[in-house]
């Protein structure tokens, strides 16, 4: 199926727009649509092409441009797919997409030839009115979905070098194109006959889809309920436990040295709760169940059957209170706590016990109308109110005369009185089952009711009430609500069947034509994924081998990976292997059984040591990530060589969690390879990383043992360096000087001239070592060697620790000039100067330092000895803040803040100084500080974003200050608030949306008309979640005449009130209607459109459309619609109104339109009946 197709019929019909929309990184990003452009299928060189189709070419251009195209769609559903695409599994991932392009370019290819072949265009006037509405389609869903109008989208492409127009030619092809796939579809797949066999076949395949269609919806009354649940108590009546729980994960399968580990950490927990800690706290901290961990484990109630067994069995024989020794699942490792038991009550299962009656009561009644449709009878269903008093046919007369009177009762006063069913049924009927839900007794097939009442619905209207009618029940006054006939459901249904029909056909069409077609992939990479794609396993293997073996695809992007993509394909064929063996030991009496086992486990062994091994190729380029390597380990838990990978690869990350975890994988290493010279000199890598330097030299003397001096003479000279260096930490003077003078030898009599960073270390010694004069002739030597500005500072401060000052000048005059980017030398010379009284020359220098590094400590020195000078240097006092921020020296940072706002500070520099000392609050965990500084910057605050700035950081210390599971207070709600107002001024609609909601979840109370009213500018929604403002009743006053004086309306246009009675026809009106008609109309459950005086022909005619798309669809549901002018309304307004209700529009919106038309349609106090015109 032709992808757009696809994701129309999943996502909606905006999804043509939507593959070109979307939020990257915050921002809004618009993608060009791709269409295909059949023109440019020839490619201008030969060795361009990369596909040729029944002798036509498609190059690299038309590849790329398909390629793209899926990109775009994928973006859709993940924004950050750049990162999807990196490392192996990134490269796998882009091997199958550009394998569908290659695809989708065959199918485009066969479809363009066989419209050619047919003469298929498409007609200007119809692409004409398809672009129109599918670019009116697409602004809807731009204004709806992301806030902006055709105005802000114009803006956006300029940004990208784009236009509007552009754009919209763009998407004027793309519509082009589909229009020309739907015109080949009708040509080649023809009209679709329907017969009922067909359909009923359809039905049954599709039931969840038409269930409802063909029964209605059902509702279990209590009695129903209470007898169900009565029957099933073992079901329903069962114990159940609430309880927390800690886990920590470890895969089943996972080596013995991590599941020890996850015990030990299970155990350090379990030490902490028998010392008194809160569980739910430790939950927060510890569990790797991310799902309930933020509350505090919290599982809920559950019964038997939901949990893996290990875990119920645990939980079930807890006491109340108790914890459990921890547990083992295939999950890892748990801690119980058991909060609460129970045995289900009637009301605690009623939600599971009403899910399953009605899904029972549904498959009994749908096979009851499926089995009899396939008869040829198709029974109705129909959905009836009513108002009943139960009384025996054999009741004394004067009881008989009694009933019939109080029902007529009821019935004149429906007719006369126009008293709304429902008050009336609460009046008079003395229903036992149906009185709490308004006399409504859902849907019901009619053939399974009374007689009496079969013969009076026979010839009963939908929305009319019957006579008086007698059965062995009682009496009965009923309304006709609906009715659920085969030919009311039949051509709806019909349609989807032709639609999938016309795919299915379509798409055998299409796959016939592929096979037959004279196809040439000039891919090799791709044409090996294919024939994984086909599952033909061995093939593609040797296809891929026989790549790797000629290496002309080593330096692409993609060929890079042919290991990984062999070692997935011996992966697959483990898995099957593995597979076959589980379910041959599970048989007996099989011959030949023991031999057949010893052949698979020579095979599982055989691809387990062919996927490690291709793996292994993968890790040596560190191209892997995390759960490569997982995945290698997974494979051979023992392998040395997978272990020392996976610890260079964390290595060369080198954060300090991944060094963590480098040290426990090359540690592995060691122990499972003590001899290889490789994971040793890592180790010793790694603890030099942590200054841990005595361990350092022990490995790396340990690696020396194991080197072999005739053909590892590098890497012995570089274990030695490592170690002076070692050395050299540790303080150990002499021997670092001992062994870079044996490496300084070394060097000269192998390469007849001295190394200049080994002599830089021996000068570097002397310095240590007190000898100045020393260090100077070896500084000296060495840059005669290689200059090196770093070599010439240390010469410089060598000079100082001489006393000649005038040669330190001139060195780190030299280093400047050299390097200007090394802020040590200004901060050297400074200090000379400054040391000389020559004090602005000193603050010059440590300016031009401080500018040019980014070094941590360095700003630091400089910073301070700037401020020092000049304490109004509040850029570096800022700069120098935030840098202590950072290392969490809070004190320093308070420091500079404060010093700033007592010195004059401008409104900004204040603004600044605040929000530093509230971030500083934050750091020190002191939330209520915190927001007093940031209360004392919005006093100073001038502009919108920076008020949402500290709104936000308020709101951010209000929540630390209550906690995860914590009420927001004061200052949280109203930072919530302000920051939806700010949202709204900048026309940040998603963004006020997504504020407000979070505060009605904190506080449903806190600003509720206003939060109310600014959901329901950007939602069409009130806080009750329904479309539409809700206007309060007016006292019912009527009917009158129109134009009587009465009490004023309370909204324009009126949704309650006064009204006439008076002949009203729905549909569309030119003429514009009475107020007091209106009102009439809305209480007979109508809901009217409006709109103004200056509204534009199209939108009049989108109105007309809509509803008589509507009544089409559902004639019966939606009779009561009606389009009208307004003169009271603004020039360009749309107005909906419905009985208490009101949305008011500023343009055509036809979701929004038809939500409100769903809610409010026949929800007035009466139902005028649809016949009355």
């Amino acid at each position: 199926m032709h992808t757009i197709r696809k994701l129309v019929e999943k996502y909606g019909k905006y999804v043509i727009w939507a593959v070109v929309i979307s939020f990257v990184a915050g921002a809004l990003v618009i993608f060009s649509p791709v269409a295909f452009n059949p023109g440019a299928r020839n490619a201008s060189k030969e060795e361009d092409v990369v596909l040729v189709v029944n002798g036509e070419k498609i190059g690299k251009d038309q590849y790329e441009q398909a390629y793209q195209e899926i990109l775009n769609e994928q973006r859709q559903f993940n924004p950050e797919i750049e990162k999807a695409l990196q490392g192996p599994d990134g490269a796998y991932r882009q091997l199958q997409w550009r394998a569908q392009a290659i695809d989708r370019l065959i199918e485009r290819t066969i479809k363009d030839q066989e419209s050619r072949k047919r003469g298929i265009g498409v007609p200007a006037k119809k692409l004409d009115e398809r672009y129109k509405k599918e670019y009116e389609n697409f602004l809807v869903m731009l204004r709806q979905r992301y806030g902006i109008d055709e105005k802000e989208l114009a803006r956006i492409l300029r940004d990208r070098g784009s236009s509007l127009q552009a754009y919209q030619r763009q998407i004027r092809d793309q519509v082009a194109a589909q229009l020309k796939e739907e015109l080949l579809e009708e040509a080649i797949v023809g009209q679709i006959e329907v017969a009922d066999a067909q359909l009923l076949e359809f039905i049954e395949q599709n039931k969840t889809r038409y269930i409802t269609d063909i029964l209605g919806y059902l509702q279990p009354t209590t009695a129903e309920l209470q007898a169900y649940f009565e029957a099933n108590r073992e079901k329903y009546a069962t114990p159940e436990v609430k309880a927390r729980h800690i886990l920590v994960k470890v895969d089943e399968n996972a080596p013995e040295e991590q599941v020890a580990e996850a015990r030990k950490k299970i155990e350090n927990i379990t030490r902490e709760l028998e010392q008194g800690a809160d569980f739910a706290e430790l939950a927060k901290k510890y569990s790797d169940d991310k799902s309930n961990a933020e509350n505090g484990g919290d599982l809920g109630w559950f019964g038997r059957g939901v949990m893996v067994k290990e875990f119920e069995d645990a939980a079930f024989a807890l006491d109340i209170g108790k914890i459990s020794d921890p547990v083992r699942t295939r999950y890892g490792f748990h801690l119980i706590k058991v909060e609460d038991k129970r045995v289900r009550t009637f009301e605690q299962a009623q939600s599971d016990m009403r899910r399953d009656w009605m899904r029972e009561k549904e498959d009994a009644l749908f096979t009851q109308w499926l089995e009899a449709a396939k008869q040829g009878n198709f029974l109705e269903r129909v959905r009836v109110s009513r108002i009943f008093i139960p009384i025996a046919p054999d009741a004394p007369e004067d009881e008989l005369i009694a009933a019939r009177k109080r029902l007529q009762e009821a019935k004149d006063k429906l007719r006369v009185e126009g008293a709304s069913f429902s008050q009336v049924v609460r009046e008079y009927s003395q229903d036992p089952d149906f009185k709490d839900r308004n006399g409504d007794m859902g849907y019901l097939t009619l053939m399974d009711l009374p007689k009496e009442l079969q013969d009076a619905i026979a010839t009963l209207q939908v929305g009319k009430i019957s006579d008086l009618i007698q059965t062995a029940q009682g009496l009965w006054l009923i309304r006709l609500e609906d009715r659920k006939s085969w030919e009311k459901v039949k051509e709806s249904i019909a349609s989807d069947y032709r639609v999938r029909q016309r795919v299915e056909r379509f798409d055998q069409w299409l796959k016939q034509a592929k096979e037959s077609a004279r196809i040439e992939l000039r891919l090799p990479l791709i044409a090996a994924y294919q024939l994984e794609e086909q599952e033909k396993i061995d093939e593609a293997i040797a296809a891929y081998e026989r790549l790797l073996q000629e290496g002309s695809l080593a330096d692409d992007e993609l060929g890079r990976y042919l290991d990984y993509y062999i070692a997935r394909l011996y992966q697959a064929k483990l898995r099957q292997a593995e597979q076959e063996k589980a379910e041959l030991e599970k048989q007996e009496n099989v011959e030949n059984k023991e031999a057949r086992l010893k052949e698979l486990e020579q095979k599982i062994k055989e691809y387990r040591q062919k996927a490690v091994q291709h793996l292994l190729e993968i890790a040596k380029t560190a191209e892997g990530d995390r759960s490569f390597y997982d995945q290698l380990l997974a494979l051979d838990p023992d392998n040395p060589q997978a272990y020392y990978q996976y610890g260079l690869f964390l290595f060369t990350a080198g954060d300090q969690e991944s060094i963590q975890n480098a040290i426990k994988m090359t540690k592995r290493a060691t122990e499972l390879a003590p001899t290889d010279p490789g994971p040793l000199r890592l180790y010793g890598h790694l603890m030099m990383s942590l200054k841990n330097y005595a361990i350092a030299l022990e490995y790396y003397q340990k690696a020396l043992e194991k080197l072999n001096p005739e053909k590892d003479k590098g890497a012995i000279k570089t274990v030695k360096q490592k170690m002076a260096e070692a050395y050299f930490g540790l303080e150990e003077w002499d021997k670092a000087e001992a062994l870079y003078t044996e490496l300084r030898e070394q060097e000269r009599t192998e390469r007849g001239y001295d190394d200049p960073r080994i002599v830089t270390a021996l000068a570097d010694i002397a310095v240590k070592k007190g000898d100045p004069e020393r260090a100077v002739t070896l500084y000296l030597e060495s840059l005669k060697l290689q200059n090196n500005p770093n070599v010439r500072l240390k010469l410089g401060r060598a000079y100082e620790e001489l006393g000649d000052l005038e040669n330190a000048a001139k060195q780190y005059t030299q280093v400047i000039k050299e390097s200007p980017y090394l802020a040590e030398a200004y901060m050297a010379l400074g200090d000379l100067q400054r040391k000389q009284g020559q004090t602005d020359e000193a603050l010059k220098n440590y300016r031009e330092g401080f500018k040019r590094t980014a070094a941590a400590e360095l700003r630091e020195q400089l910073g301070e000895r700037i401020v020092e000078l000049d304490p109004k240097d509040f850029e570096t006092r800022f700069q120098l803040a935030k840098q202590y921020q950072k290392q969490h020296i809070f004190e320093s940072a308070v420091r500079h803040y404060t010093a700033i706002l007592e010195q004059g500070p401008t409104p900004e520099q204040a603004l600044n100084a605040y929000i530093g000392l509230g971030d500083v609050a934050v750091g020190r965990a002191e939330y209520e500080q915190a927001k007093s500084h940031y209360k004392s910057g919005l006093a100073v605050a001038t502009t919108d974003d920076q008020k949402k700035n500290l709104y936000q950081k308020i709101l951010d210390a209000e929540r630390s200050l209550v906690g995860a599971e914590g009420k927001l207070g004061e200052d949280g709600l109203e930072a919530m608030y302000q920051l939806a107002v700010i949202a709204r001024n900048q026309q940040k609609i998603a963004d006020m949306r997504e504020q407000l909601e979070k505060l009605k979840e904190q506080n449903p109370n806190y600003k509720a008309n206003e939060v109310a009213q600014m959901l329901y500018e950007v939602t069409g929604k009130w806080s009750d979640d329904k479309p539409g403002m809700p206007i309060p009743i007016q006292e019912v006053f009527g009917p009158i005449s129109v134009g009587q004086e009465h009490e004023p309306y309370n909204s324009t246009p009126p949704t309650s009130g006064a009204y006439a009675e008076g002949e009203i026809a729905f549909g569309v009106h030119q003429e514009s209607i009475a107020e007091e008609l209106q009102v009439w109309a809305l209480r007979g459950g109508a809901v009217l459109i409006q709109y103004g005086p200056e509204t534009d022909a199209t939108t009049i005619t989108q109105l007309g459309d809509l509803v008589k798309r509507l009544q089409n669809e559902h004639a019966e549901k939606y009779c009561r619609l009606i389009v009208a002018p307004y003169e009271k309304l603004e020039p360009k307004q749309l107005v909906l109104t419905a009985w208490g209700r009101i949305d008011k529009l500023s343009s055509y919106d036809e979701n929004r339109i038809e939500s409100f038309i769903d809610e409010w349609i026949n929800k007035g106090p009466e139902q005028i009946p649809c016949s009355r015109q």
